[in-house]
């Protein structure tokens, strides 16, 4: 990205740099770190959210801190796969797809589901990789497609300021400041940019991908989304996109208490 000038022209340099990352990369590979603090995150909800359910702020305030690891490989525009380790060497979860069907597989309980994908948009209308916003979870959108969850989300446009430019992972990185001045008007459930003082993003200079997503609270961190390990337009195996359910694995209806805590 071009150095970002200062002001209101500035601003929409940044926001039109980062809702085309989807079209900078042909494949990527990535892995994620994501920790909450959450009786913080009750303490910035009760400041900024005047909204916010009690039992919303409640079930924060019961928790301590969590944190979770997400592995994602997406080939544009059909094939992708996550997944999702929490606690962090538990792997609890299996998705993924290509341009037919979409899967899920949850190994503890050796279940699987398998449905008909159905793009949200075709890709020759513009939509590098269609499958996003529908078949891959929101945490992973959220990096690859920083703007998508602003599109409808939002009376009043966030401020977005340039902060600095810097490196992360060894790659050419722009730190970025996220400033909402009333959460009221913000109408969406974010991974990744939570009611706070301030969020943070480290993007992608070459992409616009994110690869670091904090909330501050009195300037201290509460919620990280973080990139560990990342790598773009790298081959990948197409069989990483397709199910292999190991014996004894069921479909159809869940399996008794999988719905509940797993």
């Amino acid at each position: 990205m071009d150095e970002a000038q200062v002001g209101e022209e500035g601003q929409k340099d940044l926001r039109s740099f980062l809702s085309e990352a989807t079209q900078r990369f042909r494949t990527v590979r990535l892995e994620v770190l994501e920790w909450a603090d959450h009786p913080t995150f009750a303490q910035s909800l009760r400041r900024h959210a005047r909204d916010a359910s009690l039992a919303r702020i409640q079930a924060h305030d019961r928790l301590s801190t969590s944190e979770s690891i997400w592995r994602a490989w997406l080939a544009p525009p059909f094939g992708r796969r996550v997944e999702h380790f929490t606690p962090l060497h538990h792997l609890h979860e299996i998705s993924g797809g290509t341009e037919r069907e979409y899967w899920q597989y949850f190994p503890k309980h050796r279940w699987g589901h398998v449905s008909a994908s159905h793009p949200s948009s075709d890709p020759d209308e513009g939509r590098t990789f269609p499958m996003l916003d529908t078949f891959v979870h929101p945490l992973i959108l959220e990096l690859l497609d920083p703007m998508d969850q602003w599109d409808d989300a939002a009376v009043v446009v966030p401020q977005f300021e340039l902060i600095e430019r810097t490196t992360w992972l060894d790659r050419p990185a722009l730190r970025v400041s996220i400033r909402v001045e009333d959460w009221a008007m913000v109408s969406m459930v974010s991974e990744t940019v939570w009611e706070a003082d301030e969020n943070e993003l480290i993007v992608d200079a070459e992409t616009g991908v994110v690869l670091r997503a904090a909330s501050l609270l009195d300037g201290r961190a509460f919620r990280i989304v973080e990139v560990f390990d990342v790598s773009f337009d790298q081959p990948i195996d197409p069989s990483l996109f397709v199910l292999h359910p190991p014996p004894g694995t069921t479909f159809g209806d869940p399996p008794p208490g999988m719905l509940g805590r797993s």
